[in-house]
């Protein structure tokens, strides 16, 4: 059976000790391209066969809109892996708002 959250509300009428929180710490903080964006500017996508035993596949891609390209990030090290930059019919860069990798992850898709 999974785990059962107890709140600290609930610890107390159970007559139970309040535990001290975990220090949890970010697995997982990129800020490639300037500061991070905030969370109305920003998209990004995880490669579909990621697994975190493989670094070869635990990538993810993100982009900010406007006139920035794609990124292609690394899970583990936070370092850009490749920029992508999309132009429009004028050809003019134009980054999307929203990227996807395809669900085979051999192609990314940016509106």
């Amino acid at each position: 059976n999974p785990p059962t959250l107890t709140t600290t509300n609930q610890q107390k009428q159970n007559n139970q000790p309040e535990r001290t929180p975990h220090p949890w710490k970010a697995s997982l903080t990129s800020h490639q391209g300037g500061p991070p964006p905030s969370s109305s500017s920003a998209s990004y996508s995880w490669y579909p066969h990621m697994t975190s035993s493989s670094p070869q596949t635990s990538i993810y891609i993100t982009c900010r809109g406007h006139s920035t390209p794609i990124h292609l990030i690394d899970a583990f090290t936070s370092q850009l892996r490749a920029s992508y930059r999309p132009y429009n019919g004028v050809d003019e860069m134009e980054g999307p708002t929203v990227v996807e990798f395809s669900p085979d992850g051999r192609k990314i898709y940016g509106t």
